[in-house]
């Protein structure tokens, strides 16, 4: 379905979008460890 240009700007945006939710859900462990710990 895609063409070879439109494929590759996806894959490298799907990559980008995995790495931000994974720093976000560090974020939230960061955070909620925090508030347990008190």
């Amino acid at each position: 379905m895609h063409k070879n240009g439109c494929w590759r700007v996806d894959s490298q945006f799907a990559e980008w979008h995995h790495l931000t939710a994974l720093s976000h859900l560090l974020t939230a462990y960061l955070l909620i460890s925090l508030f347990v710990s008190r």
